[in-house]
């Protein structure tokens, strides 16, 4: 106890003494601004006063951002004015008020396209787009962001060009196109390497070990994770390690269940987030501690850390994770048989958050409702959330296989035109040449007409060689990208296929359901039949036949290869091959067997010793080279 004060005591003055050193730093500017009379040093001395407050005190910093603009008012001066409608759109920005920073930097944009600032005109375009991504404004978020990239490439401003790369890979990644997202990542951090600059490789590979976390490739996630937060416990930057710690402990959460290794890295990174207050990576950590206590069947501490979690939530004013935190809340009530205080959380999170159809969490939700109904002997309410989950998994999966090829489509799309561009740029290039070359035999044209002529035919042969080859190159790329959407095309209409067995089993379930409704003295035969209908539902022999014929179709005679390379193998082992070889993760193949997760993992690992795999040989990898 008495060791624990003395921290706390430490604590504090070091926080004080830091503060007491920033007022020392505001005060001494303040009293260079109150006696300085060159305009352009007041605006240094204000822009430095507003760097003080930007990150401690944002609506402080709209102060100094004000007096800016002032400045730039009472002197005439469009430079001053016009980077103080900049750093007040930036301090809108940071209090969440987008609308409002839209518009300064609008303001800001004006003034720099009339000084022909490319580099600053790149800044403006870039907090738009950035603006623009966080209201969900996406294609005019893109839009802004090609503006940025043009500007940054004429004003060779490399540090621009990695935040604009950096912008492009969270836009895709916010719409759940990682690939996209990986691509435009990528080349952020290459320009980062080609600068040096640390922090924006650093926090580039922390971005990619999140895409790859998301993608369900848990291997290079863990690694990258690792990784970055060595780099940033080496180059002491603190914010950085124990934001990844986070990340890399809700992936063990999420996609490894590995809870132990989770609150593990949890423990350590929660009370350095609440030193350095950052409230945003504290929201994660308590979400993600609070769903380690559910797995951990600690319901009263998951309610605790989720409501935390929630709590912050709300300053950010974040849908998303407020949605999360209700639903997850909801079941724990629910674990501990207080299905009212359950219901009171799913109905806030359904009058106010629960505008997406057909999404996760909507999903996640519907299972809520119907285990609080079935809680509380409601069956009539209770099937009508499990008809709503059957539908809206139907929805979910049709989502995801058609964001598949949207994605390959958009990919397909951008490859023609950087295709084209390259064309074009090649075209211009040789016209130059072609142009020089003119003006040269104007001048020698008595004595080099023959040179010429020999020089351009070498031109516009070679001008026309890449041409061609550029085209064949181009025809490649198109038919590959062809190849794989027709391929996912035929994948989407076999899963399609599949499904449309199950209607059938909903409108007899119907149907039923319907009798009893008018004739209620047949409650106890027709239920009786119900049950049977359920358990020939849950066989899902047939269905299985008809999803099997259009797999192999897909795959090639999938079922016969894994046979003949394991006589023994179980009917059972064979959908767990084919569901694995579909890419769906654990938590999936669990539903479809209605099984829990830690089974399907003891299952995978029987196939692997089946298939005769070594240690070191990833089951997934294999099964799609099959």
């Amino acid at each position: 106890m008495k060791k624990n004060r003395l921290l706390l005591t430490f604590l504090f003055c070091v926080s004080l003494l830091s503060y007491s050193q920033n007022k020392k730093r505001v005060d001494s500017l303040n009293n260079a601004l109150l006696t300085e009379k060159n305009d352009s040093l007041k605006a240094d001395i204000l822009l430095k006063i507003w760097k003080e407050f930007v990150n401690s005190n944002t609506p402080k910093s709209l102060e100094y951002a004000n007096k800016l603009v002032e400045l730039g008012k009472t002197t005439n001066n469009e430079y001053i004015l016009a980077d103080g409608y900049m750093k007040k759109g930036t301090s809108y920005g940071y209090m969440s008020k987008l609308n409002e920073a839209t518009k300064f930097s609008k303001k800001a944009l004006f003034y720099f396209k009339k000084q022909k600032n490319n580099s600053k005109m790149g800044t403006a375009y870039l907090n738009i787009a950035v603006d623009k991504t966080d209201l969900s404004e996406y294609k005019k978020a893109k839009k802004y962001l090609d503006s940025a990239l043009v500007n940054y490439t004429k004003a060779k401003d490399s540090s621009g060009l990695t935040k604009v790369y950096s912008n492009k890979f969270r836009l895709w990644f916010m719409q759940g196109y990682y690939k996209l997202a990986r691509k435009n990542l990528m080349k952020s951090i290459e320009i980062a390497e080609d600068i040096n600059d640390e922090f924006y490789i650093n926090k580039g590979f922390g971005s990619l070990a999140q895409c790859y976390s998301l993608m369900k490739d848990t291997i290079n996630a863990e690694k990258i994770y690792k990784k970055v937060i060595k780099k940033s416990k080496e180059k002491g930057f603190k914010r950085s390690q124990y934001q990844e710690m986070v990340l890399l402990a809700s992936m063990y959460e999420n996609n490894v269940y590995n809870f132990n290794k989770s609150q593990l890295l949890l423990n350590e990174a929660i009370p350095e987030l609440e030193k350095l207050k950052d409230q945003y990576m504290l929201m994660i950590a308590y979400k993600t501690k609070g769903l380690v206590n559910y797995h951990k069947k600690q319901y009263k501490v998951a309610i605790k850390n989720l409501n935390k979690s929630l709590e912050i939530s709300r300053l950010f004013n974040n849908p998303k994770s407020i949605a999360e935190n209700l639903i997850r809340i909801g079941d724990s009530y629910i674990e501990l048989n207080n299905p009212k205080e359950a219901l009171k959380h799913a109905k806030e999170f359904t009058s106010k958050y629960n505008n997406t159809q057909g999404s996760v969490m909507q999903l996640i939700s519907y299972n809520l409702y119907a285990n609080i109904y079935k809680k509380l002997g409601n069956l009539r309410e209770e099937l009508k959330y499990q008809k709503l989950i059957t539908e809206t998994s139907r929805k979910i999966d049709f989502n995801s296989r058609s964001r598949e090829i949207e994605e390959l489509q958009i990919i397909y799309e951008t490859s023609k035109k950087e295709n084209e561009i390259a064309l074009k740029e090649e075209e211009i290039k040789t016209l130059n040449a072609q142009a020089k070359n003119d003006k040269l035999t104007k001048t020698l044209f008595g004595i080099g007409m023959f040179s010429f002529l020999a020089i351009s035919g070498l031109i516009y042969f070679g001008f026309k060689q890449r041409i061609k080859k550029n085209k064949i190159e181009q025809e490649k790329q198109e038919a590959i990208l062809k190849q794989k959407l027709e391929f996912k095309k035929k994948e989407l209409t076999s899963q399609t296929l599949h499904l449309v067995q199950k209607n059938t089993f909903i409108q007899e379930l119907k149907e039923n359901l319907e009798r009893i409704k008018k004739s209620p003295e047949l409650f106890k035969v027709e239920f009786r039949r119900l049950v049977l209908l359920l358990k020939k539902e849950s066989a899902e022999d047939k269905d299985w036949e008809v999803f099997k014929s259009y797999f192999s179709e897909v795959h090639n005679n999938f079922d016969e290869k894994i046979k003949s390379l394991a006589k023994n193998i179980t009917e059972k082992e064979i959908r767990l091959a084919s569901f694995l070889r579909m890419n769906l993760s654990t938590k999936e193949i669990a539903s479809m067997f209605n099984v829990l997760p830690e089974s399907v993992l003891k299952s995978k690992y029987r196939l692997k010793k089946k298939l005769g795999l070594h240690k070191e040989q990833d089951l997934n990898s294999y099964l799609n080279t099959l």
